[in-house]
């Protein structure tokens, strides 16, 4: 009985330490919003390596228009009748944005900004006021010429605390995939797009130019972002062997006859 409780510490001991080691690598440096709902800090790790600080400052507007157009499909629901989830309320993606803006002028190249949403969202279908609390979470960087953000929460009904155990770069959930706003793209990494890692191009966001753009172009443009996304997540999951050639034939000529209406 000693024995077992022994192990038992021991491995509560090593999986302590484990979170405490992954935590220690990335410190906050700096509080840049914190009002209802929303979080935004700087923070630094010294192994890190970001194109900070930024100058001239990038456009507030713009990268709030942005962040508000940014919505999410859920990864496993690509039927076109079902509409696409807002990632956050517009005031809070403007604050979100303003954040941004303000902690990459200022950061130095070992930091990132990191932010964290929160809002109550009402049931339609249900007679009372029920709120469902929701979060958005994840972290921004700019890098090689574009503005970078990785999430690890998106509308998700938990992650109730800004600072994640795990840095979004490395673990997040696989549960939805972003629907990119116009001028903004998912990251490819090894050929395949990352559903929680985008890309905002500097001419959106008032900015010089710089290196040419990580990963392949954007989607058909004669596709919406929406449908644009639903078709490569119906691809994917056909290749995965997820669903059979007749469902995938039917669902993507349906994809398609909605978005050319």
């Amino acid at each position: 009985m000693r024995g077992l409780r022994a192990a038992a510490i021991l491995l509560a001991a090593t999986l302590a330490s484990a979170s405490g080691c992954d935590k220690a690598r990335w410190k906050k440096s700096a509080e840049l919003v914190r009002d209802t709902g929303v979080i935004v800090q700087l923070e630094r790790n010294p192994e890190f390596a970001g194109d900070h600080p930024l100058k001239p400052a990038l456009d507030a507007e713009a990268l709030g228009e942005q962040l508000c157009a940014l919505a999410y499909i859920d990864r496993f629901v690509v039927a076109a009748e079902r509409p696409v989830e807002s990632a956050w309320p517009c005031p809070r993606a403007s604050l979100v944005a303003e954040g941004i803006v303000a902690g990459l002028s200022e950061a130095g190249p070992e930091e990132r900004v990191r932010f964290w949403v929160r809002w109550d969202e009402r049931d339609p279908s249900l007679p009372m006021y029920i709120p469902t609390q929701r979060h958005t979470r994840g972290v921004a960087f700019w890098r090689a010429g574009g503005l970078e953000l990785v999430f690890d929460r998106v509308g998700e009904l938990e992650g109730e605390t800004p600072r994640a155990n795990a840095d979004p770069t490395e673990r997040r959930s696989r549960r939805v995939r972003l629907v990119p706003p116009e001028g903004a793209e998912l990251i490819e990494v090894e050929g395949k797009r990352q559903p929680m890692h985008l890309r905002i191009a500097a001419s959106e966001l008032g900015h010089e130019a710089g290196p040419e753009k990580v990963g392949e172009a954007a989607p058909e443009p004669a596709l919406s972002p929406e449908a644009a996304a639903r078709l490569e997540l119906l691809d994917e999951l056909h290749r995965a062997g997820e669903i059979d050639d007749e469902s995938y034939a039917r669902r993507r000529a349906k994809l398609l006859e909605d978005a050319a209406e």
